[in-house]
């Protein structure tokens, strides 16, 4: 049983180090994930000497397999592994269609981006 809290105290610790490495949301910083992370972790690393023997195993075994998939999710192996053409990203309808989103998504997290609200409420109010 001491092994297994060894081993779930190890498990914590990668949760730390991935929460301090993810990303920080640019358009939603009072949502981040790590802030849900944290709250997580913080949740399913307390009163860890009050479970029992079956309690801590199961918990060991679904923590890596979380932790695995965090890292794999932080480390964008989906994105590696399944390239997007250039045809995807490039639609005959409109071809900067992407590229148009990524530099809006820019623009508002470094505070250059429209005001919030429909083109009626934008006229109305010039």
């Amino acid at each position: 049983m001491s092994s297994s809290l060894n081993e779930l105290r190890i498990l914590q610790n990668g949760y730390k180090q991935i929460i301090k490495k993810w990303p920080i949301d640019k358009l939603r910083p009072t949502h981040c994930m790590s802030l849900s992370l944290q709250a997580y972790s913080d949740e399913q690393f307390s009163n860890l000497e009050n479970l029992a023997a079956p309690e801590i195993e199961s918990r060991v075994k679904e923590t890596k397999n979380q932790l695995l998939f965090l890292q794999k999710i932080f480390n964008n192996e989906a994105q590696k592994s399944f390239t997007i053409s250039e045809k995807m990203l490039s639609p005959v309808s409109d071809p900067k269609y992407y590229s148009k989103i990524l530099t809006h998504i820019e623009d508002v997290s470094a505070g250059k981006g429209r005001r919030p609200g429909n083109w009626l409420v934008r006229y109305l109010t010039k």
